[in-house]
């Protein structure tokens, strides 16, 4: 069974963000599988989410995500899993990310920065070296989780096919709003969010 994971911590994203997340994969996989929450505050998160603790409490802000890969994730979760971001919106079926059991991530939409985390997909414990040969210097050196993740997963990794995933700013709206065919998530980098979009993806978004 596949396990999806999301990431919560501080305030930056509210509880709804993690509860909508869950309903969107409920309506898009169409096979069992089990719902994490990694976060440093469960209130409010639907009870049908298993919670993980944040493993590392001194990290900031993105750099939380190293700890998808800490040795000690194989306590809360066995096998498969695929990390959401929070701020993504499902419009179809994502039955297609659980398709190779190799290490899967995004392009990233400026092809010098390599990979975008926002979607991955490995077996728990079998990528542990993003983690154990991460020191905290590199998030003063390196922009962002991703940089160093691409840094230590560039010649193993498979790359999901770029239709699947379409960026709401580059893509979606341009030069109007349009959901391309093949399209499975819409991804959200910086401004605006999700909420702040409903009259766009309102019906997807809940």
């Amino acid at each position: 069974m596949i396990n999806f994971l999301c990431l919560k911590w501080g305030d930056k994203y509210s509880v709804d963000y993690v509860n909508i997340l869950y309903n969107m994969v409920q309506r898009h996989y169409s096979k069992e599988f089990n719902f994490y929450c990694m976060t440093d505050n469960s209130e409010g998160i639907n009870p049908c989410i298993n919670i993980v603790p944040l493993l590392e409490q001194d990290y900031v802000g993105w750099w939380h995500k190293i700890c998808f890969f800490h040795p000690l994730l194989e306590e809360f979760i066995q096998g498969r899993v695929i990390t959401l971001d929070l701020d993504l919106v499902i419009v179809d079926n994502i039955d297609c990310l659980d398709t190779t059991n190799k290490f899967s991530i995004l392009a990233d939409y400026f092809p010098a920065n390599g990979f975008n985390s926002s979607i991955m997909n490995f077996t728990v414990g079998t990528m542990n070296t993003i983690f154990t040969s991460f020191h905290k210097k590199y998030a003063e050196q390196l922009w962002g989780d991703q940089a160093w993740i691409t840094q230590v997963s560039k010649e193993i990794a498979v790359v999901y096919p770029k239709e699947w995933v379409r960026s709401y700013k580059f893509e979606i709206l341009s030069p109007e709003f349009h959901i391309p065919k093949d399209c499975k998530i819409i991804l959200y980098h910086g401004k605006p969010d999700p909420h702040e979009t409903l009259q766009h993806v309102g019906k997807y978004w809940c």
